[in-house]
């Protein structure tokens, strides 16, 4: 008996993570699937317009030590995020070159009328991840500040160069609450700083 439950446990294991693995690969839209390895276009026709657009570039170069010759290349980065509705989960999609490289499944979607966001306090905007979800919540920031960055960074002979979009925008939650500031790099959420209390303006 025991045997037997044992068996059945490793045979749901394995069915649990050969679904998973097929799910990180795929990506239903209506009836019909979008794989990793297929382009934009194809992407655009099966599954529409995505709510959101991140786009970044990467270039990487590697020198051979003895033989002193330099290689490299660049990586045009974009993100696309798909909400299919507070029933489904939203699913975020990484191109690189214009093909499908990855699909990581998110949080549950929404259902929001234009210019119309969720109550927002201090706490909902703690828990975002993404500009997305940071609109999706609160709306528009009545600050943005922009700046593009480039970061380096060296493992082992490959150096790699990444242009970044820094962006901070900050939110007044009225003179009894602090105000908040988040930071953002390639559209998600790295920081969010404590500012002074609100309702100066």
């Amino acid at each position: 008996m025991i045997m037997r439950m044992v068996s059945w446990l490793l045979l749901l294991a394995l069915w649990i993570s050969v679904h998973d693995a097929l799910a990180a690969s795929t990506l239903s839209c209506g009836t019909r699937l979008v794989r990793v390895g297929d382009s934009k276009a194809e992407v655009f026709r099966i599954c529409g317009e995505p709510a959101w657009r991140e786009k970044y570039d990467e270039e990487w170069w590697q020198k051979e030590r003895d033989r002193g010759i330099r290689h490299g290349g660049s990586i045009a980065h974009e993100q696309w995020v798909y909400n299919f509705g507070p029933t489904q989960f939203m699913q975020y999609l990484y191109f690189e070159n214009g093909r499908l490289v990855k699909i990581e499944r998110g949080d549950y979607g929404y259902t929001r009328a234009p210019g119309k966001p969720k109550t927002c306090t201090p706490e909902v905007l703690e828990q975002t991840t993404s500009k997305n979800e940071v609109l999706e919540s609160c709306g528009e920031p009545y600050f943005k500040d922009e700046r593009e960055e480039i970061r380096i960074q060296q493992a082992g002979s490959v150096t790699r160069k990444f242009n970044v979009t820094v962006e901070e925008w900050t939110y007044d939650f009225g003179a009894t609450r602090f105000m908040r500031t988040i930071v953002f790099e390639n559209g998600h959420v790295v920081d969010i700083r404590l500012g002074d209390h609100g309702g100066g303006r």
